[in-house]
């Protein structure tokens, strides 16, 4: 008698979305930030209303609800590697960039 045997594996992708220009109205530095313990988040033309930080396998490491265009955010107990910062914006506009902590 023969056997089949199957195996499912399940592999999720996290994304972020693409809005072309719209990514310029949005700098982060230092990055990387070398030595500080600090990244400034600034958007040009927009007030940033909330941001959240991800790190590589997608896992949400910090959210904070603003109400400015320029923001400080302590990265001090960050581990070194890379992550994405998505912004939001009060016209539900979403940038996102990525920063290295070495």
């Amino acid at each position: 008698m023969r056997k089949i045997i199957f195996f499912l594996v399940c592999l999720s992708i996290f994304t972020f979305p693409c809005l072309g220009n719209a990514q310029n109205n949005l700098s982060i530095y230092p990055n990387p930030p070398g030595n500080s313990n600090v990244i400034n988040v600034i958007s040009h033309y927009e007030i940033i209303t909330e941001i959240n930080i991800y790190n590589a396998i997608g896992n949400k490491v910090y959210t904070e609800r603003v109400y400015a265009k320029e923001v400080t955010i302590n990265i001090v107990n960050f581990t070194s590697g890379v992550y994405f910062i998505e912004v939001y914006s009060g016209n539900n506009n979403t940038k996102s960039k990525q920063f290295i902590k070495q």
